[in-house]
């Protein structure tokens, strides 16, 4: 895990404000590839499902929240990793999610977890809209 410093300003002090150092805090570190999916639901980057160590034919769980896909290991399970070690969106998760041939999304694999989340971009945009500011 990375370590990022918290920087606080001391408020109460004569002359200029001194930054104090707090104890750092641990930051999940996250693999992070766009890439697109093709017609049977394959993800054309494989480098997620390497990261994490997972190798052709590895066995995974599928759990769909609020369109994003989240996808783990699994000790019994119909759906794994292709014979090339791709992943592959069963074409319910795709209809579900509104994903067709072509489309972009983001996997992000998260180490600590040994998951790979899916976004599509539709969710990634309405995760995004805060920082777009007001609406008008």
């Amino acid at each position: 895990m990375t370590f990022l410093p918290e920087i606080a300003v001391p408020q109460n002090r004569a002359g200029l404000p001194m930054p104090a150092l707090r104890p750092p805090r641990a930051v999940e570190e996250v693999y992070c590839v766009a890439t697109t999916v093709d017609a049977r639901g394959r993800l054309a980057d494989g480098s997620p499902a390497r990261v994490l160590g997972w190798s052709p034919g590895q066995l995974l769980t599928i759990v769909v929240t609020a369109g994003v896909v989240q996808l783990a290991t699994a000790q019994d399970s119909a759906l794994a990793l292709t014979k090339q070690g791709y992943l592959r969106l069963p074409s319910e998760i795709r209809h579900a999610i509104g994903l067709v041939q072509g489309d972009r999304v983001l996997a992000v694999a998260r180490p600590a977890l040994d998951t790979v989340m899916i976004y599509s971009m539709p969710v990634l945009a309405e995760l995004l809209r805060p920082l777009n500011g007001p609406s008008r």
